[in-house]
């Protein structure tokens, strides 16, 4: 990381992300990346196993940014967006996909997603679109 992007990640008020996929090891796998990239200080995490605790989460909640997996049993995530984006339209919230899901993200940035990355993760292309979101 650069002074520059330090001097960013310094400007950023904490904020709560929610943190949504049907595999507990990459929810956690994601937690520990963006603690990592942004630091434990700045960012308090919740979690969701499936859409519809997603969406009942995002009502509570509601988060500064959610990170949501494209495919999950029940409601899916492209549904999912579309769903907390009635509720909040201005929601942020960052997909996660393989390439093999183009459609599905395409669907997703439609009904309301702000961005995508793609798995496996890079750190580096998170921290800036993560930092993208959260400073627009």
């Amino acid at each position: 990381m650069s002074l520059k992007e330090e001097d960013i990640v310094k400007t950023i008020n904490p904020f709560t992300c929610l943190i949504v996929d049907d595999s507990e090891f990459a929810r956690i796998h994601l937690m520990e990346l963006m603690i990592d990239i942004i630091g434990s200080e700045k960012v308090q995490f919740q979690m969701a196993s499936g859409g519809q605790e997603a969406i009942e989460l995002y009502q509570r909640i509601r988060p500064s940014l959610v990170m949501m997996d494209i495919v999950m049993p029940g409601i899916d995530g492209v549904e999912t967006v579309d769903r907390i984006c009635q509720i909040d339209p201005d929601a942020k919230i960052i997909m996660v996909s393989s390439l093999s899901y183009r459609e599905k993200v395409r669907q997703a940035i439609l009904a309301g997603a702000k961005h995508f990355v793609v798995k496996p993760i890079k750190a580096n292309l998170l921290y800036r679109v993560i930092i993208d979101i959260l400073t627009k």
